[in-house]
This record gives C-alpha cells, sequence and structure tokens, in this order.
C-alpha cells in the first residue's frame, strides 16, 4: 500500500536546525529523521513511498534518490511554494492511489500498520486517524481531538485544550483520495479547513492506540524521540 509522507514544511520551530536543512533530515542518532522512519516503514512490509518535499527538497532527493539503496521504492511531488498540509496532498492528485497512508514526516509512532488497515477498512469511512491515548514523558502533548465510545471523531482542536478533548492526532492517517474534491489547488490545512468539515459531515474516524507518540517539531520533541533511539 502507498505511503505518502509530508515533507515540505519549513520547520519554524526546530531553528536553528532548520537553517541549513529540511526538518525530516534532522539527525536522530546517527541518521536522519526521515530515514528512521522508512526504516521502520520497511519492517511492517510497507515500501511504496511518496515523498510530498518543498522547501530546500534538494537535499531530501538527493540522499534518499529513488530509495533502492534503502529497500523502499521512492516517488516525489515537489511543490515550488508553502502550500500547506492539505495544498501539497492536492499538488500530488495525479500521483496518488485510490486509498492511501498518509503520514507526517515529523511524527512516528510504532503502529501495527495490519491492524490498522483491518479497522480502517471496517470504518467505510473518508479519513481514519491515529488516535494516540498515551503521549511521551512530561505530559508534554495536549489532546487535541475528541474521540466518542463509536470511534467517531466529534471534535479537533490545533490551538487549545478543553475537557471534551481525549486524545492526540499522531500524524498517521487512512485516506480515501476522494477527499481531494474537497482542497482547492491553493495554499489549505488538513487540520484547520478539512478535518472541521470532514466532522461536520460524520466522514472521520479514529483508530484508537495506546503506543508511544513522538514527533520532532521542537527541540525539546526531537531531543526525547533521540533519548528513546539511544538507549
Amino acid at each position: 500500500m502507498q505511503i505518502v509522507i509530508l515533507a515540505g514544511g519549513l520547520g519554524t520551530r526546530l531553528k536553528p536546525i532548520t537553517n541549513t536543512i529540511p526538518k525530516p533530515m534532522a539527525l536522530v542518532g546517527n541518521e536522519p529523521f526521515l530515514l528512521f522512519l522508512l526504516k521502520n516503514l520497511k519492517n511492517k512490509g510497507l515500501t511504496k513511498i511518496l515523498l510530498l518535499v518543498g522547501y530546500k527538497s534538494e537535499i531530501i532527493k538527493d540522499f534518499f534518490k529513488d530509495g533502492s539503496q534503502f529497500g523502499v521504492d521512492i516517488e516525489y511531488s515537489v511543490e515550488d511554494m508553502p502550500l500547506g498540509t492539505g495544498g501539497s496532498l492536492k499538488n500530488a492528485e495525479t500521483l496518488l492511489e485510490k486509498k492511501f497512508f498518509l503520514v507526517n514526516g515529523d511524527t512516528f509512532i510504532d503502529l501495527n500498520f495490519d491492524d490498522f488497515i483491518k479497522s480502517a477498512k471496517a470504518k467505510k469511512n473518508s479519513l481514519i486517524m491515529v488516535a494516540a491515548y498515551e503521549g511521551p514523558q512530561n505530559n508534554e502533548f495536549k489532546y487535541n481531538i475528541g474521540v466518542n465510545s463509536d470511534d467517531k471523531i466529534f471534535a479537533y482542536s490545533k490551538i487549545q485544550n478543553n475537557k471534551d478533548l481525549n486524545a492526540v492526532d499522531a500524524g498517521v492517517y487512512y485516506v480515501d483520495k476522494k477527499i481531494l474534491k474537497f482542497i482547492p489547488k491553493d495554499k489549505f490545512s488538513l487540520e484547520v479547513q478539512l478535518f472541521p468539515k470532514l466532522i461536520e459531515n460524520d466522514r472521520i474516524f479514529a483508530y484508537k492506540t495506546k503506543q508511544k507518540f513522538y514527533d520532532i517539531g521542537t527541540i525539546q520533541r526531537l531531543k526525547n524521540l533521540r533519548s528513546k533511539v539511544m538507549r
């Protein structure tokens, strides 16, 4: 199954590291985070990769090339200007399969993808989001989604925390390509503009997991993942 990875952001919260490299190339152990992520996916039998790149994309392309040296098959979709998470997906429309996994290029969760696929197919919905119920140490992540007992996502917020929110968006999604009809060919945010629309129409559900969730969006969070890898 196709894995689509969002790897085009500016990584402003990870400065000064991202002054010279794109965020997914930040080192975890002795290798770029993106290689760490791809190795994990390969070990789960997921080798068909589409990288959505933008900021300093030549660094990613020069390092990974077609992916063959790492045992994966990589295609690229390059955005010439920042398009946001939704806009970059729309930009890659002709390269997308009918159903695919979408993964944030700065997040890691050691997921059972076989179980995720089985659960997602049973729900038969537009988008299934991995909902993490146990974040990393120090309560670092605020809950930003609300999931009910039927696994339906009823609330999503990137900017606030409240008692109705009970899980974290782990940055991994099972996606039906049909959602692209809701995305214009312009700068567009999945989190701010698309997810609320899907919630209104009961078209977004959760796959619940208690696996630890990590991201490298800030210096401290990158250090947390480095600590995990170096153990």
